[in-house]
């Protein structure tokens, strides 16, 4: 065994099998793991039931619009956790709750999932996540509040079913704040490269060019299920579509940020900075004020990942000495 990715692929497969075969009622068994790498994490405690658990649900999953448009709902009628801690199964409830959120989002597709769709979707989730501490509020996108943002948006806006969105999340427990997370997520609705455009196929797949706002919204949904304490969370997701037209934003633009800086725009398929850059900034001045703050951006920028670090898919930052230093 390698990694947890093992564990994970080896549920998930099982559980597609169970599925095939036309089993409703399953009981996931997690026995004890006799190459497993005992000087790492991922392969002590829990955590291999974990994975494996997250791994299986992953494969019972019902895409959105097969459930919206066909008459599968589900794949199964029972998932049976054996010698799993309530407190572990509860943890894991959550957590596949907030993942269905991010598929459901992320991977529906651009019509499906366009900004107002990703809006009317959410606005479901209003009632219980206020119950669980979280506020929500949705805006157009403001070319004053969120130039760089409007900028990418701007060709969609001619089309009122295409039209961004900025959601603003937060969650607020009850009882003492000892730390502060802030998450920027991209949110793409659909990259066609703009005035840049994708050719030769590679736009193929690009509607999960939104998945980091996706996850955002996921962690929400986990958060409204867990109620961690002592933890606020802020989220910031610009959800537009960088379309190409009569108005779409071109290279060699010059454009002034939320923060007053001036931009030029070299290539318009690198949206996804201009869709994050003035919400960042936001975060930046919310976590000025705030305890103990850590800013993180989730966000689909595997070219930008890959040629800094090599042939890999996510790249991650501690941002607290910068913000300190600032």
């Amino acid at each position: 065994m390698k990694d947890s990715r093992d564990i994970y692929k080896a549920a998930h497969s099982a559980l597609e099998r169970c599925y095939k075969l036309g089993l409703k009622n399953i009981l996931l068994v997690v026995g004890p793991f006799k190459t497993a790498l005992s000087d790492f994490n991922w392969a002590r405690g829990i955590y291999p039931k974990l994975t494996a658990a997250m791994g299986a649900l992953h494969a019972l999953y019902v895409p959105l619009q097969v459930r919206e448009e066909t008459t599968l709902q589900r794949k199964f009628e029972k998932l049976g956790l054996y010698d799993y801690e309530k407190k572990l199964v509860d943890a894991i409830v959550g957590l596949a709750k907030g993942e269905a959120v991010y598929r459901d989002i992320g991977d529906s597709d651009p019509e499906r999932m366009a900004a107002p769709k990703i809006q009317e979707y959410l606005e479901t989730k209003k009632e219980d996540w206020r119950k669980a501490g979280i506020t929500m509020t949705i805006e157009q996108v403001d070319p004053k509040k969120h130039p760089l943002a409007y900028a990418v948006t701007r060709c969609a806006n001619d089309y009122e079913p295409h039209k961004g969105r900025i959601v603003y999340l937060t969650y607020k427990p009850e009882g003492p704040i000892n730390e502060t997370i802030l998450l920027v997520g991209k949110g793409i609705t659909i990259d066609t490269g703009g005035a840049d455009l994708k050719v030769d196929g590679i736009m193929l797949g690009m509607h999960n060019d939104k998945m980091g706002g996706s996850m955002v919204a996921g962690f929400f949904e986990t958060l409204s299920h867990l109620k961690p304490k002592g933890m606020m969370v802020h989220g910031y997701m610009a959800f537009v579509r960088n379309s190409i037209g009569k108005n779409a934003y071109l290279a060699d633009e010059i454009l002034i940020t939320r923060g007053g800086k001036r931009v030029r725009v070299g290539d318009t398929d690198a949206e996804g900075r201009l869709d994050m850059s003035d919400m960042l900034y936001e975060a930046r001045e919310q976590a000025l004020k705030s305890i103990n703050p850590r800013i993180f951006t989730i966000a689909t920028l595997t070219g930008a990942a890959s040629r800094s670090f090599g042939p890999f898919t996510v790249r991650m930052l501690h941002n607290r000495q910068i913000l300190h230093s600032t």
